[in-house]
């Protein structure tokens, strides 16, 4: 890039003359530490998987001391995959800032300091313990047999394997956190009967009931029925990101496919949608639905590949 951001600049151009180094954090009004992961072998690197999801050595204890000594701790956090965060009830916040790129500084200071209000969602699940991952469960799977790395996942990927599994993870998929607040109401479908035909009309009431403005996305969750095929707990089948002041409220608007409501079917070579009752729910992550509606899918339906 023509230039860089560091967090360091952006807070101290944020912050003037209130930014201060320094190799204790006790005593400090608050501390913000920066941990990470780098695009070295056994991080974020093309070369290999990661075997553990375990910070630097060094980082770590960094982290740890700075926690011990006080407890109004920001930890940051720039890297491009989840990682073992069992000091998180220990923090006073944690900012996940991913690989933010040249800006980045600026755009962590606005955060941290509230001249911007976060938004943004976690696109996978964060476990608890590298065993929780579905991708870890065995040998055969991780490191794998020889040259042969076996994907038994199926469809159980990410949040659907933690469902499935009944597993609490760390930070679910979609969750993020804001400076105001959401309520939900309304949750409505064109029709309670449908014939899995055209598309189907479903929309819900998002109110910002807090003291700032900001967005907040909003995730749309199929659970289907018991079925002849394995299916997910619940599947995201739409969302959207919505900014409304403080007080506003807002009708969102989804139209469903029938391809939403299908799964694959190997077999057949084809997209299948099995009749009866699904319910579909709405929040603000995959373990955090407020509101839930049941729908009565009429007649079976059937999309071959290639259609």
């Amino acid at each position: 890039p023509p230039h860089e951001v560091t967090p360091r600049r952006g807070l101290e151009a944020a912050l003037a003359g209130k930014i201060r180094i320094v190799d204790s954090a006790a005593g400090a009004d608050a501390a913000v530490v920066f941990v990470g992961l780098t695009h070295r072998p056994g991080q974020d690197s093309e070369a290999r998987d990661r075997s553990s999801l375990a910070l630097p050595p060094l980082q770590e204890a960094l982290l740890r001391r700075t926690l011990a000594e006080n407890r109004n701790t920001i930890v940051v956090v720039v890297a491009g995959s989840p990682i073992a965060m069992d000091w998180a009830d220990r923090a006073a916040a944690i900012l996940y800032a991913w690989y933010p790129g040249m800006e980045g500084g600026h755009a962590i200071a606005n955060v941290l300091t509230g001249r911007v209000n976060p938004s943004g969602k976690l696109p996978v699940s964060f476990p608890r313990r590298l065993s929780h991952s579905p991708a870890h469960r065995t040998p055969r799977s991780f490191p794998g047999d020889r040259e042969t790395v076996h994907y038994d996942e199926d469809v159980f990927v990410g949040y659907r394997h933690f469902d499935r599994a009944g597993i609490d993870p760390l930070f679910c998929f979609g969750h993020g956190l804001s400076y105001t607040e959401f309520a939900w109401s309304d949750l409505a479908l064109e029709t309670a009967r449908w014939e899995g035909e055209g598309t189907l009309a479903v929309s819900v009431v998002l109110t910002n009931t807090g003291p700032r403005d900001g967005a907040e996305v909003a995730q749309l969750y199929l659970e289907p029925p018991p079925g002849p095929l394995p299916r997910p707990v619940r599947t995201l089948v739409a969302f959207e990101k919505r900014f409304l002041r403080a007080g506003e409220s807002a009708r969102i608007e989804f139209e469903l496919s029938p391809r939403a409501f299908a799964c694959f079917d190997e077999a057949r070579a084809g997209w299948r949608v099995d009749a009866g009752r699904y319910g579909l729910a709405v929040g603000a992550s995959s373990r955090d639905l407020r509101e839930r509606v049941s729908l009565e899918v009429v007649k079976d339906g059937f999309e071959p590949v290639g259609a």
